[in-house]
């Protein structure tokens, strides 16, 4: 199983808050359990050990489906089915290194909502406002499936995410200009650089610029 994180922004996040302290606590232990692409599956009989191995005299499956459908509610995690069985997808989930996954894909209504962006090279950068879990190292496939070549969809992901913080940023800085009426050498000097920047970010988007 690969080594997970939790970002400590997840406290101050309104879906987590939604829900008790037992659904969030099942909450976070399905970030430790799913799969790279943040899925595993939802039959109660089987994640129930997943989720609580130490717990089994004291956690039932009606305990179980309870805070399950908490987390649903809130909008941490959506069910699906396939190949005639349930899954559930944890959402906005930092994808790991696995190129494919155990469980079947789930619906495009899902699929495309489920994730923040995915584990790549480290020269591609990657949000910072992640709402739940992520992944790193190790896959439940291939733990060095994620060195080297890097799919056009995945540098797509991380070009536009780098392309929003970097026109933030110079917004930011235009917005002290205005304000001050004057830019000093320091942030001249970075504002340039991010606009060099984002103009390598638009030509990798085929964007004009």
């Amino acid at each position: 199983m690969p080594n997970r994180y939790i970002r400590a922004s997840y406290i101050e996040s309104e879906a987590v808050n939604k829900v008790s302290a037992h659904a969030e606590m099942t909450w976070m232990r399905l970030c430790l359990t799913v799969d790279d692409f943040g899925r595993c599956e939802a039959r109660l009989s089987v994640l129930r050990p997943k989720l609580f191995p130490l717990r089994l005299e004291t956690v039932r499956e009606a305990d179980l489906q309870r805070w399950l459908a908490e987390c649903e509610k809130a909008g941490l995690i959506r069910f699906y089915t396939g190949d005639g069985k349930q899954y559930l997808q944890v959402m906005r989930w930092e994808r790991g290194r696995a190129q494919s996954s155990r469980c079947p894909e789930p619906p495009p209504d899902i699929a495309k909502t489920a994730f923040l962006f995915t584990h790549a090279d480290k020269c591609l950068h990657a949000p910072t406002d992640a709402l739940g879990s992520g992944s790193g190292s190790g896959s439940d496939t291939d733990p060095d499936s994620g060195k080297g070549c890097v799919s056009a969809t995945v540098r797509a992901i991380n070009a536009r995410t780098e392309l929003q913080r970097v026109e933030k940023r110079i917004n930011e800085i235009r917005s002290s200009v205005d304000s001050h009426n004057d830019l000093a050498p320091k942030a001249l000097s970075e504002l340039r650089t991010l606009k060099a920047r984002a103009e390598v970010l638009k030509k990798e988007l085929g964007f004009s610029v």
